[in-house]
């Protein structure tokens, strides 16, 4: 069994590198369990995938590098939503734990889920921190997920400001779908646990806060959660950077009265998305705003 789990790896990376668009389409049967519709795109998942291969995604490394979307944010005027940048390196080893603060995030600017929330500093194994770093500096995501745009990223590590609440619960994640300055609906992460295997809940809230749970492929992962104080100025803030794309989903953080830019994501779930229903992917679909697309 391991031995076909590696072939099929070395398979889908070299159809990442040499036939990603092959691959995409292999991807998605697998997890939708239908074809792709590449010549007329209907529901979300096919827009994102179609998107990917036949528009223009000039901007979209920028946008997926959690190092250079800073830039883009600050010179759309949104700089005071980025969380504090204590430093960046191509060089692990050049990190100088001394120099941080005792609460710290530590992230790879190219990939996903690659993160370590350090809370206490004084309880790190620095060596066992390192180690995992030169191993994020070493994997070129985007061949096995066919997702191009994030193999051109140039690998960083950056450490930026641990976000946390007075309660010190988990911050909840507002995860927008936009369509060119236009944000319709948010996916709402809460109760996030990385120790569990990821766990976590969800919901889905229209711009008025009318949860759709109706949309929710998981109902036991449902969970309400209240209006965010500041949402005017979250939808604000995504009318802002959704500008000029035909979806884009913006993840923000609304903590102690601030609200936080988290990233910003071109390819929701790489166009392969099964938390919502079938109707909600055919909703989210006829949002995409078309006469914004720019082909290759």
């Amino acid at each position: 069994m391991k031995v076909r789990s590696i072939l099929a790896k070395t398979y889908y990376y070299f159809l990442g590198r040499f036939c990603p668009k092959q691959l995409c389409s292999l991807l998605y049967k697998k997890r939708m369990g239908k074809d792709i519709n590449w010549d007329n795109p209907k529901t979300f998942n096919e827009w994102v995938c179609w998107l990917e291969f036949n528009s223009d995604t000039s901007l979209w490394t920028t946008l997926a590098d959690k190092y250079k979307v800073r830039e883009y944010v600050v010179n759309k005027g949104l700089g005071e939503y980025l969380p504090e940048l204590y430093g960046v390196y191509d060089n692990v080893d050049k990190i100088d734990f001394s120099q941080l603060p005792d609460k710290f995030v530590i992230k790879a600017n190219n990939g996903c889920a690659q993160v370590i929330v350090v809370k206490d500093k004084k309880c790190i194994d620095e060596d066992q921190i390192k180690k995992k770093c030169k191993k994020w500096l070493k994997t070129p995501f985007g061949y096995l997920s066919a997702e191009p745009h994030y193999i051109k990223i140039p690998r960083k590590i950056i450490i930026e400001e641990f976000l946390e609440t007075t309660d010190n619960l988990p911050l909840i994640d507002y995860k927008w779908f936009c369509f060119n300055g236009r944000p319709t609906y948010a996916q709402v992460i809460s109760e996030r646990d990385f120790s569990q295997a990821h766990k976590f809940k969800i919901q889905v809230y229209d711009t008025e806060w009318n949860p759709h749970e109706e949309f929710i492929n998981r109902k036991e992962l449902k969970n309400n959660v209240d209006r965010p104080t500041l949402l005017n100025e979250q939808l604000k803030v995504c009318r802002i950077l959704s500008q000029g794309f035909p979806e884009i989903r913006v993840d923000l953080y609304e903590v102690n009265g601030k609200v936080y830019i988290g990233e910003l994501t071109l390819t929701n779930s790489a166009g392969r998305d099964i938390d919502f229903t079938p109707e909600f992917d055919q909703i989210l679909g006829a949002e995409v705003d078309r006469n914004v697309i720019k082909l290759k």
